[in-house]
Formats: structure tokens, C-alpha cells, sequence
């Protein structure tokens, strides 16, 4: 009976592994130019049709897998949608660096901070802040960022990966976010969903 427990433990593993990796970026692969890679209500080929991605789209983020593992729930701005995983190539990333883009999202008031390509920038409906990278950590299931703004202020970013709703869409994201500004006016924290998508 230890045998076999240990022969299913040992079956199980690398679903597990693979498991823990996620949410992650892929860029798509294998569709053809003319065409588009399909988000589907279900991890079903009949399913309802979403939405698409571009056929050479990059930073698409996975959140999960389906139980089989042949789908992944990817979202986009306003939904989530599974695509066939057999269209996505897993991107490389540098395991001491935080994964850009990076964006966290909040509402009432709406915000949003992006770790980008081209920099980083805090923004509200009315107003956007460049923010300077000041140093940043990588940990199993996290991300920690600390950052400048031209007051002086520090910013710390602490990104977990979770499960997460930003309560006003039905799109799932894979991080939770909590963004901490110490400033000359007063200190305040806002709570939010982050994702790699690079949509958005």
C-alpha cells in the first residue's frame, strides 16, 4: 500500500509543479498569420467565442489551467476566457527580476500602477505620477517593489499570487496587490488585482 502512495504521489507531481507555476506569460505560436487565436467562454473547442488574440501577440497571461491542462484562463480587459494551450509557448523570464508589464488595478477610486517597459507610472482618472524603481524582489508566489516619486514619497508594492476580482468585472485575475505611499501629506494604502497581460 506504500508503494502505491508513493507511485501516485510521484504521478501527481509534476501536474503539482506545473500547478504552481502560474500565473505566467506565453506568446502565441502555431496560428497562422490571417488568423486569430480564439477565447472561448469554456475549455471546450465548441464553447461560445469571447473574444481573440493576435496571432503574434506576446505577454498573454495565463492565470490557470483547466483540470486536463490542455486550456488556459487568460483575461482581458473586461472578461475571462480560455484558450488552447497548444497555441501558447511559454516565455522566458529573468528569475531575479519582476515580469513586465506589470499592472495593478483599483477601483474607488480608480487607480492604476504599472511596472513597464518604458518605466513606471502611478495613474488616477485625473492625474499620472512617473515613479522611479528603487530596488525590487523576487520570491516563490510574490513580488516586492519599492519606488520614488518626484515628491520624495516612497512607494512600496507587494504583489502576491492569488486569486483576485476587481469586483466590478467578471474577469479573474492570478495576483493580488497592495500598494503602500508614504508621503509629506499622509500615508495610504490601496488594495487591488495586478496582471502580466500585456492588453491590459
Amino acid at each position: 500500500m506504500r508503494m502505491v502512495l508513493l507511485v501516485l504521489g510521484l504521478m501527481a507531481w509534476p501536474v503539482l509543479a506545473t500547478a504552481q507555476q502560474f500565473p505566467a506569460q506565453f506568446t502565441v505560436a502555431g496560428v497562422a498569420a490571417d488568423d486569430v487565436l480564439n477565447i472561448r467562454a469554456l475549455p471546450l473547442a465548441g464553447s461560445d467565442k469571447l473574444g481573440e488574440i493576435a496571432p503574434d501577440q506576446m505577454n498573454v497571461e495565463v492565470v490557470r489551467l483547466s483540470d486536463d491542462g490542455r486550456w488556459g484562463l487568460v483575461g482581458r480587459r473586461e472578461f475571462s476566457g480560455w484558450v488552447a494551450m497548444r497555441f501558447l509557448v511559454r516565455q522566458e523570464v529573468d528569475a531575479g527580476r519582476i515580469p513586465r508589464p506589470l499592472r495593478c488595478l483599483g477601483t474607488e477610486p480608480f487607480w492604476s500602477l504599472g511596472l513597464l517597459q518604458g518605466g513606471e507610472e502611478f495613474t488616477t482618472p485625473d492625474d499620472s505620477t512617473p515613479l522611479s524603481l528603487i530596488s525590487e524582489a523576487v520570491a516563490a508566489g510574490g513580488f516586492l517593489a519599492f519606488l520614488a516619486d518626484p515628491a520624495g514619497g516612497v512607494w512600496t508594492l507587494t504583489i502576491a499570487a492569488q486569486q483576485c476580482s476587481d469586483g466590478m468585472t467578471d474577469r479573474r485575475f492570478g495576483w493580488r496587490g497592495v500598494v503602500f505611499q508614504q508621503g509629506e501629506g499622509g500615508n495610504s494604502l490601496r488594495n487591488g488585482c495586478c496582471t502580466l497581460d500585456g492588453a491590459g
